[in-house]
């Protein structure tokens, strides 16, 4: 086919450029990529969907091109409206079922009484209990010892209220 002005012409010669990483188009024929949700990415380009941050990753931000690892004493966790907002919409047409450890844009931080020295948990029973002569407040990474003077006898401290007075005639 050719122009007026003697030049080849034709819908071939136009290039599609890819989604860029982060973004995606699930649409054929379209001309603008979307973001992916917060706790999902597209981790190459001309991406048709982005998936779920694994357990133990996340995205708090829109348009990842990958997720990053929860750090210790966290474990991801999402919501069902969660998943709900990331599969409405344009990603719509997402074939996904909901796991609460998958898609996360945040960590959760292990509950009080308990702690993980490990990165990237996807579940809250991955947080150990803290044990005898110990307390961890939420998020904690190690368990902390009781001061000198005070001991605890139980494990799950979960507060320095934990920690008990040594009776006279006794030390730790």
């Amino acid at each position: 086919m050719e122009s007026g002005d003697g030049e080849s012409a034709g819908w071939f010669t136009c290039p599609c450029d890819p989604c860029p990483p982060g973004q995606a188009q699930p649409e054929v024929g379209q001309r603008s990529c979307y973001d992916c949700p917060k706790g999902w990415f597209a981790g190459v380009p001309g991406s048709v969907e982005c998936t779920p941050c694994a357990p133990g990753r996340f995205s708090p931000a829109e348009g990842a091109p990958a997720c990053s690892v929860c750090p210790p004493g966290t474990y991801s966790h999402s919501t069902p409206d969660d998943f709900r907002r990331a599969t409405s919409r344009e990603f719509a047409s997402v074939q996904q079922t909901y796991d609460p450890a998958a898609g996360a844009h945040r960590c959760a931080p292990c509950p009080p009484g308990t702690y993980s020295p490990a990165e990237a948990l996807g579940d809250p029973a991955g947080c150990l209990t803290t044990p005898p002569g110990h307390y961890s407040l939420a998020g904690a990474a190690q368990p902390t010892a009781c001061p000198e003077g005070t001991f605890n006898p139980y494990s799950g401290g979960d507060g320095l209220a934990a920690c008990l007075p040594c009776q006279a005639g006794a030390c730790t």
